[in-house]
């Protein structure tokens, strides 16, 4: 019963991620148009004032939902030099330790995050006239989803902390 749990909440963190991917597809996607509009606008001689502030939005949202991504498959920006010449045990060590920082700051940025969204809910945007708790809310969504993928993080990192090889990183 565990294993056959385990394995749905592996699914459906599969189908997320998949899903976010495909999202992050479809915001680059518009967000090239809405430039490439603003250029031609500006061609033409005249400005669009809203097209800035929405490439923002979804420059914000894109970056946003690409963390969960990133951790998942143990991606992050890192340097890992002292890391790779650590013994097995310390690596594991400092992973788990990175996992439960990481953990505390997700949790901190909900809980910021969604202050601040209740707080920025009610005043708008200068072009789109958008809630600007629009522009704080994938604060708090992404910081959910990266917790939802911490599982995926730890399986990662005990593969990660098991590879004692240094030459094929040297």
């Amino acid at each position: 019963m565990s294993d056959q749990k385990n394995s749905r909440i592996s699914k459906v963190r599969l189908k997320m991620i998949r899903l976010q991917q495909h999202i992050l597809i479809l915001i680059a996607i518009f967000m090239t148009l809405v430039v490439v509009y603003q250029i031609v606008a500006r061609i033409g001689g005249f400005s669009v004032r809203w097209t800035e502030e929405l490439a923002r939005f979804l420059s914000i949202w894109a970056t946003f939902l690409a963390v969960p991504i990133l951790i998942a498959s143990g991606r992050l920006i890192n340097i890992d030099f002292f890391y790779i010449a650590m013994p097995t045990w310390l690596r594991r060590l400092i992973s788990y330790l990175q996992i439960l920082i990481s953990l505390a700051a997700f949790l901190t940025l909900i809980w910021i995050g969604f202050a601040q969204v209740q707080a920025t809910w009610h005043q708008t945007s200068p072009g789109l006239l958008w809630p600007m708790g629009l522009f704080t809310l994938p604060v708090v969504v992404c910081s959910i989803l990266s917790i939802f993928v911490i599982p995926d993080w730890l399986t990662f990192n005990q593969r990660f902390a098991k590879d004692t090889d240094m030459e094929k990183y040297l």
